[in-house]
């Protein structure tokens, strides 16, 4: 499975997560999601 969306990170930090993404993984309200950040992301 593979699923390439982009998405915009409010002034927040709020990031929304697309409708399609959520249904491909089966993720509902309240579920916790664990963010990981690649080496050499945002450069």
């Amino acid at each position: 499975m593979t699923a390439n969306e982009v998405v915009r990170i409010a002034s927040n930090g709020r990031i929304t997560l697309p409708d399609s993404i959520r249904r491909q993984v089966g993720l509902s309200d309240g579920d916790l999601l664990r963010v990981e950040v690649a080496d050499g992301a945002g450069s």
